[in-house]
């Protein structure tokens, strides 16, 4: 979903996200560099630790999206990217790895 800044895409997002009755990961990108924001990501999708020891430090979009596919895989789940611009600023390849 694309739109205007405050107008509610992330709010509607989630509501339409949580009435699915499908398990959801919602991540929201920051202003930071690709490496840490991929490694946020596969956090919040496996429900780990992003700082924690072993945890793993991904080279590309596509390493990531390769290490997440068996739990999407496991158990079909709804996967929100919010302020997708930021990543792709950090990582220009970001969008075509998705």
């Amino acid at each position: 979903m694309y739109g205007r800044r405050r107008i509610g895409k992330s709010t509607l997002l989630r509501h339409w996200a949580e009435q699915s009755g499908v398990p959801f990961t919602y991540w929201s990108a920051e202003k930071e560099p690709a490496p840490v924001q991929r490694r946020k990501l596969f956090a919040r999708i496996t429900n780990a630790d992003p700082g924690g020891i072993g945890s793993p430090a991904f080279t590309s979009w596509s390493d990531l999206w390769q290490a997440v596919n068996p739990a999407f895989q496991a158990q079909y789940r709804i996967l929100v990217i919010d302020e997708v611009p930021f990543a792709a600023d950090a990582d220009p390849a970001m969008l075509s790895a998705l």
